[in-house]
């Protein structure tokens, strides 16, 4: 047996002993390598590792990958990563960057889609959702007058395209009837002197106006000329053909007042209801309550008389019997009676030389 050296055996012992704590050390650092590893895959040590369904994780996460991961949404953010939107879980660290991504994450789909969006919903569709939609609720269920509607864009009734207060009038002789819509020619505008009384056309001031005549209430006027296919007349007139009380074999037609009287006194032959319509020194035979005995239909303003020259115009005096041997001259209006001007409910009755108006319901004069 040959005796080593004390110090060789002491180097021995050190040599192995050096190499069991290498070897440890070793062994240290590819554990925490794996967990490192384990943990920058997604943390798979801990609770956190290993369910197979949601209901192996804890309230508020969720299993993804076999990995309980916190639940996430647009409304809730997570409290450490980043929310992968298409699992609804947070994953940890940042989120990786796609080409195209902007600093903020927007992709330029969402910068475009964001941007068009709010340009399109703040812009053209929300000022016509809010016209149309408030011109619709204020309309709602608005009633408006005649020839007038409401506006969709204040909820006012205003006058309809056609009225003239929309379209006016030609010409400055018009004016605009609101009731009707239409142009009327204003009256003492276009003719002035329009209804006052007459004898002759020389006594109208208005051009082409002429000196008429009404039948029912025997009242003369100032009126113009008007044709029947344009027979646009003063306020309260319309167009009338004449032509039988002128005699014309051809259509005559004035602006006459409607309804039949334009204010002015009735003469011999016209209606009344009162002394007071008829012209001066005229008297009303009232219709039924009369001295005659017999209805003068809506009236008749007349005089006494001995002779012609007594009554006024063209009127004659004429005997009207009042009783068995009774007798009345009165004033009568005389007509033609192959063309008859007297009034509705009257008939043309030839006297003597001539003929006048008398009731229908009477037998003769």
């Amino acid at each position: 047996m040959i005796e080593q050296p004390k110090g060789s055996w002491l180097m021995h012992s050190l040599k192995i002993l050096l190499m069991v704590l290498a070897l440890s050390v070793f062994v240290l650092s590819c554990n925490e390598s794996d967990d490192a590893s384990q943990n920058a895959d997604g943390d798979k040590s801990g609770p956190a590792f290993g369910c197979e369904t949601s209901a192996d994780c804890e309230t508020g996460e969720i299993c993804v990958d076999m990995q309980c991961r916190q639940w996430c949404s647009d409304e809730l953010e997570c409290s450490e990563g980043w929310c992968d939107l298409e699992n609804h879980a947070c994953i940890p660290g940042e989120k990786p960057e796609v080409d195209g991504d902007s600093e903020d994450g927007d992709t330029d789909e969402d910068t475009a889609s964001d941007g068009d969006r709010e340009t399109q919903i703040d812009g053209d569709d929300d000022e016509q959702t809010d016209g149309d939609i408030e011109g619709e609720d204020l309309c709602d269920g608005k009633e408006c007058p005649p020839l007038q509607h409401c506006d969709p864009e204040s909820g006012d009734c205003v006058y309809d395209d056609n009225h003239c207060m929309v379209s006016g009038c030609d010409d400055d002789a018009y004016l605009c009837d609101e009731d009707t819509g239409e142009c009327i020619i204003e009256p003492g505008l276009a003719w002035p002197g329009y209804c006052q009384p007459c004898f002759t056309a020389e006594d109208c001031p208005g051009d082409g106006a002429v000196c008429g005549w009404e039948t029912e209430t025997q009242e003369s006027f100032c009126g113009p000329i008007c044709r029947e296919t344009d027979p646009l007349c003063p306020q309260g007139a319309v167009c009338k053909d004449v032509s039988d009380y002128t005699g014309s074999s051809d259509a005559y037609y004035v602006c006459s007042p409607d309804p039949h009287t334009c204010g002015n006194a009735h003469n011999t032959g016209g209606s009344c209801a009162t002394d007071d319509e008829c012209a001066e020194s005229l008297s009303c035979i009232k219709e039924n309550d009369n001295e005659f005995g017999f209805r003068w239909p809506r009236g008749h303003c007349t005089a006494t008389c001995e002779d012609d020259s007594n009554c006024a115009g063209d009127t004659r005096c004429s005997g009207i019997q009042i009783g068995p041997d009774d007798w009345e001259r009165i004033c009568l209006l005389r007509c033609n009676p192959m063309g008859s001007s007297c009034r509705e409910n009257y008939k043309c009755q030839p006297v003597a030389d001539s003929a006048v108006c008398v009731p229908e319901t009477m037998g003769g004069p």
